[in-house]
């Protein structure tokens, strides 16, 4: 017992020197870009690494967690040192450059006054990306030789938004891959066509549990990655958690993935759609500024047809209004809805009638459209409220017209 003891000690004191001769070799260095913003990073090599010897490199993103650089630099390192580690990459953390205020009225002096460097909710604006960038191709300030075709990028939450922006604009300076957990995905391409060179070279892993409040938008990154993008694209969305809580896919495994494309089976016959409303008789449909849907529904032209929302992107839909109209379309500029509808009162030629409601789709008031009477139409909305009309009315002998409203 006493050996075992002895034995335990020196195995525990031998872990905590190399935990020690780790954290030492850590450095904390900053970098001041063109446009003169700063980032705060820390990074660490091992002592048999030769600094001129190129590597690979692991660099994390952190999301809007609250504090200073400093701190929140030193706060993420320990983790994602390991993993670095563990794949033969050098580990960097960064910290962003701003930060909002906390505490009371924190939002309003936000918007009084320019972003600062001190304590806050730290978050990553868009005028990093070039920042991040030559930090990269600087090597770090010449701290040590990059693999640029080794470059593992690993976002939480809003470093995840981030990175997504930043793959975009800088992504093919790069192979590798992207770690995007619990993040989302702002202002997509849908034109980018990264060169063939790069979709061989870089892949993206994604990553969000069920309860995250982010997970819809991790799956739509996901889908952008792989469906649009054409990226060699892995996702895990089932596990039960919060934000930014352990996927199925451990980090290690993920990581693994992205340098080598081993240890993740190919996933197949996923769809670009996912069902998520099943109703009958629907004629309709419209999504709000809010991202509420609509949905109008009508069983014959007989009766008369119904509206419906939904607050959870179509998968529960609950009845607003009963509307004695057959309609034709239903169209959303912000909160006000278009209605495109014929009388219930039919005569030789029917008429196409245009209705507006600005209360929630309770009720709808008509609006004028003058030309006479309409066979057939179609509307659409722009950003500045104006609905135009496309129709053939009885007057234009089989012509087609384009209508403007510029009072809605």
């Amino acid at each position: 017992m006493t050996t075992s003891h002895a034995s335990g000690r020196r195995l525990l004191a031998g872990a905590c020197l190399a935990l020690s001769a780790l954290a030492v070799m850590a450095e904390v260095a900053s970098f001041t870009g063109s446009r003169g913003r700063t980032v705060l990073y820390e990074y660490s090599l091992k002592p048999e690494w030769d600094p001129a010897i190129p590597r690979g490199v692991l660099v994390y993103f952190h999301g809007n967690n609250t504090g200073t650089q400093r701190r929140l630099v030193g706060a993420f390192f320990p983790s994602r040192q390991r993993q670095a580690y563990l794949h033969d990459l050098v580990p960097v953390v960064v910290g962003s450059p701003r930060a909002r205020p906390s505490g009371v009225d924190a939002q309003l002096q936000f918007y009084r006054a320019a972003p600062y460097t001190g304590h806050g909710t730290r978050f990553w604006a868009r005028e990093d990306e070039s920042l991040i960038h030559e930090l990269l191709q600087s090597e770090f300030q010449g701290a040590f030789r990059v693999d640029f075709d080794r470059v593992v990028l690993w976002g939480g939450s809003q470093g995840t938004c981030f990175l997504n922006r930043f793959v975009q604009r800088y992504g093919e300076d790069y192979g590798g891959g992207l770690l995007a957990d619990c993040g989302c995905s702002e202002g997509p391409d849908p034109l980018w066509r990264p060169p063939r060179d790069f979709r061989d070279r870089f892949r993206v892993f994604v990553r969000a549990t069920t309860g995250d409040f982010l997970h819809t938008l991790s799956v739509q990154a996901y889908g952008y990655y792989k469906h649009i993008v054409g990226l060699e694209t892995r996702g895990d969305f089932e596990r039960a958690g919060g934000h930014c809580r352990a996927g199925n896919v451990t980090d290690g495994t993920a990581i693994d993935w992205l340098l080598h494309g081993t240890g993740l089976p190919e996933e197949t016959g996923e769809a670009h759609f996912e069902r998520v409303a099943r109703m009958d008789g629907i004629v309709a449909i419209a999504a709000d500024g809010d991202g509420a849907l609509w949905v109008a529904r009508q069983a014959s032209p007989a009766s008369s047809a119904s509206l419906w929302r939904s607050v959870d992107r179509g998968r529960t839909l609950e009845p607003v209004s009963r509307i004695p109209l057959v309609v034709k379309d239903l169209d959303a500029v912000g909160d006000v809805l278009i209605l495109t509808a014929i009388s219930t009162d039919y005569r030789w030629l029917p008429e196409i009638s245009f209705h507006r409601s600005t209360d929630g789709g309770r009720e709808f008031r008509q609006l004028e459209l003058r030309g006479g009477e309409v066979s057939s139409s179609g509307t659409t909305a722009d950003r500045h409220q104006r609905v135009f009309v496309l129709v053939e009315s009885s007057q234009a002998e089989g012509h087609p017209e384009v209508y403007r409203s510029d009072d809605l």
